[in-house]
């Protein structure tokens, strides 16, 4: 049943201004221009700031430091050096063999306070996509099926999955926009 109302009744009921009712909603585009100009630049003086690359991918039932390091080693010598890493404080992530490691290399840990995962949102929203198209999407038997789907998916998620974030682009066909020298995904040997 409908309840035959004034606009200035229902505005009241529902704790709206009139003028907030008749006001028409602004283009998200429109809306986030300043916002979108600014990481824009931000993204063309600093190549790689503001871009979500699936860099590696260790797929395993525990991963420790020795296997972190590693990974995180192979990453340095393909991509070069970073000046910090962000992560949460799994055991794997707070051992000593790894905090003497980062140490060594120069890398600060910037640790995400624990139980906020908000944090570090862009990773566990990677993580919900990771594991909705690939762990969630197939029945695997055993590790190495797992580690089988898994090698192919970073060359999908970088160069043809659509990423809401960039504007349905994938990484590497949105990089030209934002640099004059583009990235070309590379994969790792593992």
């Amino acid at each position: 049943m409908q309840a035959k109302l004034s606009i200035t009744r229902a505005c009241q009921i529902a704790g709206l201004s009139r003028a907030a009712y008749y006001k028409k909603p602004m283009p998200a585009s429109e809306r986030d221009a300043q916002v979108i100009d600014a990481l824009n630049a931000i993204v063309t003086r600093h190549g790689r700031w503001g871009l979500w690359k699936c860099l590696a991918i260790e797929v395993g039932v525990s991963i420790p430091s020795a296997r972190l390091v590693r990974v995180l080693s192979r990453l340095i010598d393909c991509y070069g050096p970073t000046d910090a890493i962000r992560l949460d404080n799994g055991p794997e992530r707070i051992s000593e063999a790894f905090t003497q490691w980062v140490s060594a290399k120069g890398i600060a840990i910037r640790y995400i306070q624990p139980g906020k995962p908000n944090q570090n949102a862009f990773i566990e929203r990677f993580n919900r996509t990771y594991r909705t198209e690939v762990l969630d999407a197939r029945l695997s038997a055993n590790l190495e099926q797992v580690q089988a789907i898994t090698g192919q998916w970073p060359v999908d998620y970088n160069q043809y999955r659509p990423h809401e974030s960039l504007g349905g682009l994938p990484p590497v066909p949105f990089m030209p926009r934002l640099t004059l020298a583009p990235m070309v995904y590379q994969p790792m040997s593992t």
